[in-house]
């Protein structure tokens, strides 16, 4: 059963591996094939050539391409590499420490290999899923290792650069955002410089450059409306993606006096020439005119006096004459509060004092009365 494992693993990896591109990965296999297996297998020479073998092309083999792959696995950026170095020495490590020996040591071996070559095709399956050229247009560098020769370098993966077109609407007085930045540009190696341009026609008006994606223009009004395009460039210069943008304003950008008819100096639109022969509007409407206050059916009967009229009597008043109390006043309220708290504060001072007084003349007169008796002691 062993050595049928052995025969896969003999046949299936026979590709150059990644591993060894690792300093970590490098000296813990370089640890296993020398003093370990001396250590392990001390009799059996042969059996210490096979486990030997079986770790080199274990290691040496992880190139193959995964079933399912788009890329060649041969190209691991540096994230990768260290997480499938980090579960090739956390397997091998596991068997170093238990101190495994002879066929039992091959054992383990066979199959913690299996266990790490798993473990690296789902770390290469994702890395060529989220990571190797996601770019669907454009120019995309990537700083990656081959696993054959152990260089790094930079890679491309060339798409067309134009990154489609996009139409925004915007109205005045508004803010106008151009986004130029695409989803696989924060994995593109190097520093990216963005560039806008206002399009006029078959020419171009240079606007921003710099590293941020973002155009933001305050305000706008509807000179700003028409074409636009952006352009990421890599540190050597080279285009990398562009995009272009057409800005229309939302019912052709109305103005501030359009939406809000109550701005000063705002006027509505007229479809008719003003009447020469209407009176002159006063700017006011007659629903806010002040209506005469409506009056009750008892005034509405009453008829001036005449000359010859005579004056109604008036009946006398009947019960005394009432005066209403005088209304409250926070004022003398807050004084008359002040006042209390002071002789309050007044009098406890002056009580305190009076009985410290009285305790110092009991204690003297105390002290004075002993002194009597001890004479009159002394004395007799």
């Amino acid at each position: 059963m062993a050595w049928a494992l052995w025969l896969w693993l003999w046949l299936a990896l026979r590709a150059r591996g990644c591993l060894h591109c690792d300093p970590g990965a490098a000296r813990l296999l370089e640890e296993l094939r020398g003093p370990f297996l001396l250590r392990q297998v001390p009799r059996d020479a042969e059996l210490r050539a096979r486990v030997a073998a079986v770790l080199q092309r274990g290691v040496l083999g992880l190139a193959e391409q995964p079933p399912g792959a788009r890329g060649p696995a041969a190209l691991i950026d540096e994230k990768t590499l260290h997480e499938a170095a980090a579960a090739f020495r956390r397997v091998m490590t596991r068997i170093r420490d238990n101190e495994f020996r002879d066929e039992q040591l091959f054992n383990e071996v066979m199959w913690g290999l299996q266990e790490v070559r798993e473990t690296f095709q789902k770390i290469i399956n994702r890395f060529q899923t989220l990571v190797y050229c996601l770019n669907k247009c454009g120019q995309l560098l990537q700083l990656l290792t081959d696993c054959k020769t152990c260089k790094t370098d930079i890679h491309t993966c060339s798409k067309d650069v134009h990154c489609g077109d996009r139409k925004l609407e915007v109205e005045e007085d508004e803010d106008l955002i151009l986004d130029c930045a695409l989803t696989w540009h924060h994995v593109s190696y190097g520093i990216k410089n963005y560039i806008f341009y206002r399009v006029w026609g078959h020419t171009e008006q240079h606007i921003v450059s710099g590293p941020d994606p973002f155009l933001v223009r305050k305000e706008v009004t509807v000179n700003d409306s028409g074409s636009y395009r952006c352009e990421m460039r890599d540190v050597k210069n080279m285009l990398c993606s562009q995009m272009q943008f057409q800005v229309t304003g939302e019912g052709g950008l109305p103005s501030r006096m359009e939406r809000n008819p109550k701005h000063p100096g705002s006027q509505a639109p007229c479809s008719h020439p003003p009447d020469p022969t209407a009176p002159p509007r006063t700017g006011i409407d007659p629903r806010h005119l002040r209506q005469p206050p409506h009056r009750s059916p008892l005034f509405a009967t009453v008829t001036p006096l005449g000359n010859n009229s005579v004056l109604p009597t008036v009946a006398p008043l009947r019960g005394p004459l009432t005066v209403p109390p005088t209304p409250w006043v926070p004022g003398a309220l807050a004084h008359w509060t002040v006042w209390i708290v002071i002789s309050s504060s007044t009098g406890l001072i002056l009580l305190l004092l009076a009985g410290c007084f009285c305790f110092y003349h009991r204690q003297e007169r105390a002290v004075k009365d002993d002194d009597d008796v001890e004479s009159r002691l002394l004395r007799a």
